[in-house]
């Protein structure tokens, strides 16, 4: 059974409206909603708030979702858009000063046809990210295999901290490779 039908169901055998559940969990009824018609997923606090209100393990209630959240952390559609994007980054990034050197003007056409793959794998890779709550299933994840709860929430805070660092030194990393393209080329 799928996740949003067995919150959907826990929520009718205590006889609860999606607003009376809201209030006890303090989201919206509009939230409630979204999670039953499995647009999105609650987040881990509210995961363990429905699992007290519904006076079921937290393992019940996502009992046969955690195989498609494992699969999904491991999608090869994700990993290829990512692939993809790293790959366009580089070529991109190595690309310019031969393309303009070789080929004039004529050249940019190279360079912005890269450009453009590059930036859609990396509007894929975020929407992919964004659709699937990756890190919200790591989250869950973490705490099916017995993670504290505050390690969790600080792991998230230190994800986004390695992020931030990541992104700097790629973005360093392609300025430098970009400015060498263009300048060996001169």
């Amino acid at each position: 059974m799928q996740l949003s039908k067995k919150r959907q169901k826990y929520r009718k055998e205590q006889n609860l409206s999606q607003e009376n559940l809201a209030e006890k969990i303090h989201v919206t009824r509009h939230t409630i909603s979204n999670w039953e018609r499995n647009k999105n997923i609650p987040d881990l606090n509210s995961l363990i708030l429905l699992s007290q209100i519904f006076d079921t393990s937290l393992d019940n209630l996502v009992k046969g979702d955690i195989e498609n959240m494992e699969n999904q952390l491991n999608n090869k559609r994700f990993n290829n858009w990512s692939t993809l994007m790293g790959i366009s980054s580089i070529l991109t990034a190595i690309s310019i000063g031969p393309s303009l050197h070789y080929l004039g003007n004529y050249g940019y056409i190279i360079v912005i046809l890269l450009t453009a793959v590059l930036i859609y794998s990396a509007i894929k890779v975020d929407k992919y990210k964004e659709q699937n709550k990756l890190f919200t299933y790591k989250q869950i994840l973490d705490y099916m295999n017995g993670k504290p709860i505050k390690e969790i929430n600080t792991d998230q805070t230190k994800h986004k901290i390695i992020n931030a660092i990541i992104s700097i030194i790629y973005i360093g990393l392609f300025i430098t490779i970009f400015a060498v393209s263009l300048n060996w080329f001169k």
